[in-house]
C-alpha cells in the first residue's frame, strides 16, 4: 500500500508533529506500506529524513528516471501509483486562505477520486465558506473523500452545510496530543520557566494590540518571579516577531528542529502564554496550563475541549489585561488543580483519538 500524506510542512512545527503522529501510528499498523509526500512539501532532505518517498506528477515520470539515478538515497513514485491520500492540512479550507490554494487541493483530491483511491481528511478546522469559489472547491473536496474528520463542532457545521446528511463526516480531536514530548538533554526542567509562543498571524488580526499585549505579559510574568522565554513554533515570521518582543527586555529564544523536543520543553514549564495552536495542544495534553490568544475559531473550541475557555483572551473585543488570570497561573496550588483537570480532559481526548485511528485502520484494511 502506497500512502501520500498531504498538508505536511517542515517550517511549522505543528504540521511536523502531525506528520510524526501519522507515521508513528500507521507504520506500526501497516509495516509494509510506503509513505510519501509531494515534492513541493519541504525539501528533498527533509522528506528523506522521515523516510518518505517523493511523489511526483505522472507527467514527470520519464524525466525523473535520470533524477532517480542521481538520487539513489531517495525513492520517487508517481502519483498514480498511490493508493491512499491522507490530508493532514490542519487548517487550509476556508475563506481565510487563497482561493487558488483550495482549488489546487480540490484538483489534487479529484485525481485520487477518479482513480477510485481512498481519501481521508484527518482532523482539521474548516470554514467558513462564504466565498462562492472557495465553497465550490471545498464541496468537491468533502464529497470526494472516504472519511472527513472535523476537529471542532463549528468546523463540523461548515462541512455538513456543504454535504448535508453525509455519512462519512465525523468529529474527532487534534491527534498530536498522545505524541510524547522529549526534553532536550541541555534543557533541564525549570518550574519557574514560562514559555511565550508567538504567532505572526495575530498581527493580521490585531496589528496594534498584539505586541503590546505580549510585551506586557512578559513583563508581568517576570515581575511575579517567573522566567519568561520565547519558544518558536514556526518559521521566519515568528522569529521576526520574537525579535520585536525582545526589544524591551532580553529573553532567551528557544528553537529546535525537532518538534517533539519543543513539546518536551513546553511540558517542563510552569505554564505558557501562546498563540500557536499546536503549541497550546502540546501544553494542554501534558497538563501544562496555558493562556492564549486567538485568530480563528479553532482556538476557542480547543480551550472548550480542555475545559478552560476563560484562559483564552480575545484581543479584538477587550483591552483589559488579565491580571487575575496571571495571578492564578502564578499560584502553585491553583496551577496544580488546573493541571489535574487538564490531564483528565487529555485522557478523554486521547481515547477519542484512538477510536479515530481504529476506524481509519479499518478503512485502510478494506
Amino acid at each position: 500500500m502506497n500512502i501520500e500524506i498531504k498538508g505536511i510542512g517542515f517550517g511549522n512545527r505543528g504540521a511536523e508533529l502531525m506528520l510524526i503522529a501519522i507515521l508513528n501510528r500507521l507504520r506500526g499498523s501497516f509495516p509494509q506500506a510506503r509513505f510519501g509526500a509531494a515534492t513541493y512539501a519541504g525539501t528533498f532532505a527533509r522528506r528523506t529524513q522521515y523516510g518518505l518517498d517523493h511523489v511526483v506528477p505522472d507527467r514527470w515520470s520519464i524525466a525523473t528516471l535520470r533524477h532517480r539515478m542521481r538520487r539513489k538515497e531517495g525513492r520517487l513514485i508517481c502519483e498514480s501509483d498511490m493508493d491512499v491520500l491522507l490530508d493532514s492540512s490542519g487548517y487550509a479550507y476556508g475563506d481565510a486562505w487563497k482561493t487558488e490554494w483550495i482549488q489546487n487541493s480540490a484538483a489534487h483530491i479529484s485525481r485520487y477520486r477518479r482513480r477510485n483511491r481512498k481519501i481521508i481528511l484527518l482532523p482539521q478546522a474548516f470554514g467558513p465558506f462564504a466565498n462562492p469559489s472557495v465553497r465550490t472547491a471545498a464541496e468537491t473536496i468533502i464529497r470526494s473523500a472516504s472519511l472527513v474528520y472535523a476537529r471542532d463542532p463549528e468546523s463540523l457545521e461548515h462541512v455538513l452545510a456543504l454535504a448535508p446528511g453525509a455519512s462519512h463526516v465525523r468529529l474527532a480531536p487534534d491527534f498530536t496530543g498522545p505524541l510524547p514530548g522529549r526534553l532536550p538533554e541541555d534543557a533541564a526542567a525549570d518550574e519557574r520557566r514560562v514559555c511565550i509562543v508567538p504567532n505572526a498571524e495575530m498581527l493580521r488580526i490585531c496589528p496594534d494590540a498584539y505586541v503590546p499585549f505580549m510585551t506586557r505579559c512578559i513583563r508581568s510574568v517576570a515581575d511575579r518571579g517567573y522566567a519568561p522565554c520565547i519558544l518558536l513554533h514556526e518559521g521566519e515570521r515568528d522569529r521576526e516577531l520574537a525579535a520585536r518582543l525582545c526589544e524591551t527586555s532580553e529573553l532567551p529564544i528557544l528553537d529546535d528542529a525537532d518538534p517533539q523536543r519543543l513539546k518536551g520543553i513546553i511540558g517542563s514549564c510552569a505554564f505558557i502564554i501562546g498563540s500557536r495552536y499546536h503549541g497550546l495542544v502540546s501544553a494542554f495534553s501534558q497538563g501544562v496550563p496555558a493562556m492564549g490568544t486567538s485568530w480563528s475559531h479553532k482556538y476557542r473550541h480547543l480551550f472548550d475541549d480542555y475545559g478552560c475557555p476563560e484562559m483564552l483572551i480575545d484581543l479584538q473585543s477587550s483591552d483589559c489585561f488579565p491580571d487575575q488570570l496571571l495571578n492564578s497561573l502564578c499560584d502553585p496550588e491553583s496551577r496544580m488543580g488546573l493541571r489535574g483537570r487538564l490531564l483528565e480532559k487529555s485522557r478523554a481526548i486521547n481515547a477519542k483519538t484512538e477510536a479515530m485511528w481504529r476506524e481509519i485502520e479499518t478503512v485502510l484494511h478494506s
